[in-house]
């Protein structure tokens, strides 16, 4: 897992976040949390492979877990100036 926090410089103040993101399968899974609180934007990823091997015919599987790990890259917070 992974957490990331981002201080937004002042003047500016986020006006959407993303909603939190899930995904799961029988090759893992992978969930995405997102807030701000004051100037600090703050994320939180959790990505889990179930397993060491996966069988050639479960490919599929694999393939849509990390495509919506990449996914998540492009979720944006959207700030705004505000008047200082």
């Amino acid at each position: 897992s992974e957490e990331l926090a981002i201080v937004i410089p002042a003047g500016w103040e986020v006006s959407a976040s993303p909603s939190p993101q899930s995904f799961g399968n029988r090759a893992g899974s992978c969930r995405a949390t997102f807030s701000s609180e004051g100037n600090v934007l703050q994320v939180m990823r959790e990505f889990r492979v179930e397993r060491a091997y996966t069988p050639v015919g479960e490919y599929a599987s694999v393939r849509e877990l990390y495509q919506f790990r990449e996914g998540l890259d492009d979720l944006s917070f959207i700030l705004t100036k505000t008047d200082l």
